[in-house]
């Protein structure tokens, strides 16, 4: 009987040189805006420097830091959010928990249905162009839990006849 050959571990991605973690979050009137900046620049961070491959512990310490001082008082002072499948308190020690906590304590608790309502009911004024309409749809989309390619297009399609350039 032969032994068998050990398992090599899988390559880890490398770190790309040059590529710093986002700046902090901004806190204060400023934080609602500013939030959607921070989540898209930590997203696109944790994909081109291989952050998931990392341990649980260090993907934390890494968030946690970037966030930076006010940041972090923030989310020291924000409850444990609740997993409404389980009504348990969500694990502390995911990133995912950790942004969850961030966003409801600067942008607040979203109301899906409401948001929703809000986007099917916005119709394109008539001084609006276009291109106005569709920016407001896009920010309208990222709220209400819809997919936003199909959503976009119901309403695009759904606007009045002389509406329609």
């Amino acid at each position: 009987m032969t032994d068998p050959v050990p398992q090599q571990p899988a390559p880890q991605p490398r770190p790309i040189a040059g590529i710093k973690p986002p700046t902090p979050l901004l806190v204060g009137p400023k934080a609602r805006d500013d939030f959607s900046r921070f989540k898209e620049d930590w997203d696109d961070y944790v994909i081109i420097q291989g952050v998931t491959s990392k341990p649980d512990d260090v993907q934390v310490a890494l968030f946690c830091t970037t966030l930076g001082a006010d940041g972090k008082v923030l989310l020291r002072n924000q409850p444990t959010p609740i997993d409404p499948t389980t009504n348990e308190a969500m694990d502390i020690t995911k990133v995912s928990t950790l942004m969850k906590m961030h966003k409801i304590a600067v942008v607040g608790e979203v109301n899906e249905m409401y948001e929703t309502y809000v986007f099917h009911t916005q119709v394109q004024k008539e001084t609006e162009t276009i291109d106005e309409f569709i920016t407001i749809l896009r920010e309208l989309v990222q709220t209400c839990g819809l997919c936003e390619h199909e959503s976009m297009k119901d309403k695009i399609y759904q606007r009045p006849n002389h509406l329609q350039d």
